[in-house]
């Protein structure tokens, strides 16, 4: 379990991470605590894709170097613009844009995100 406070989020032991930004896609994953804590993970079970890990870094890095200037995820839309420009940072460095970053979205699915865009009480926990 993970609790909000200001120097970022706290877990309990043997609890899940709910970070302000957490993602794992195959053999490599990072999430971002807060401004000044990033956390990359690896599974063993995997080959490490050396690609990804630089990925991950980069991405992370730019929520990192963000936060400490913007105010990281308070509504959906800012965690929408935040995640946006890491992957436009991820592509500018790595040179080529993560595959879940392209994606065809329906109308009634923009007209769905249109509606909670806004909406209070924000809560990004899986």
């Amino acid at each position: 379990m993970v609790h909000r406070s200001p120097d970022g989020p706290q877990i309990e032991r043997g609890g899940q991470c709910k970070c302000s930004h957490e993602s794992q896609i195959g053999d490599v994953g990072g999430a971002t605590f807060n401004p000044y804590f990033i956390l990359i993970s690896v599974d063993p079970n995997f080959a490490l894709d050396h690609q990804k890990l630089e990925a991950t870094l980069v991405h992370e890095y730019h929520h990192a170097i963000r936060w400490r200037v913007s105010d990281f995820g308070a509504d959906l839309a800012q965690l929408l613009v935040s995640e946006g420009l890491a992957v436009l940072f991820e592509e500018e460095c790595i040179g080529e844009a993560p595959f879940y970053s392209d994606a065809d979205i329906t109308d009634q699915e923009v007209a769905i995100a249109n509606i909670d865009l806004h909406a209070q009480p924000f809560n990004q926990q899986k």
